[in-house]
C-alpha cells in the first residue's frame, strides 16, 4: 500500500508543480528509503542503467542548447546554405531539358 501511495503522491506532485519535476522525484525517492519502502540498493539500482545516463545526458544537452540558442543558430545557418541550393534546382532543371 506504501508504493501506491508514495507513486499517487508522486504524480500529483509533478501535475500540480509545487517544485520542479526533478525535487520531486529526489524527494519522493528520500521517502520510499526513508519509509523502508524500498532497500537502497533497490531504490537506487535504476541509476546503473547505461539508458538512464543516455537520457539524462541528452536532456542536459537540449536545455543547454535552448538556453544557449545554438540550436537556432544551426538551423539558421542550415538554412542559408541549403537556401541557395534550392533556389539554384530550377536553373540546373532548365538545361537537362
Amino acid at each position: 500500500m506504501a508504493y501506491v501511495a508514495i507513486f499517487a503522491a508522486t504524480i500529483a506532485a509533478i501535475l500540480t508543480q509545487p517544485l520542479p519535476s526533478g525535487a520531486v522525484m529526489l524527494i519522493a525517492l528520500c521517502v520510499a528509503i526513508f519509509t523502508q519502502t524500498l532497500t537502497e540498493a533497490k531504490a537506487l539500482s535504476g541509476f546503473a542503467s547505461g539508458t538512464v545516463w543516455l537520457i539524462f545526458c541528452a536532456y542536459i544537452l537540449s536545455l543547454g542548447f535552448v538556453t544557449s540558442g545554438l540550436g537556432k543558430r544551426i538551423a539558421y545557418k542550415m538554412l542559408s546554405l541549403l537556401a541557395a541550393a534550392v533556389w539554384e534546382l530550377p536553373t540546373h532543371w532548365a538545361y537537362l531539358i
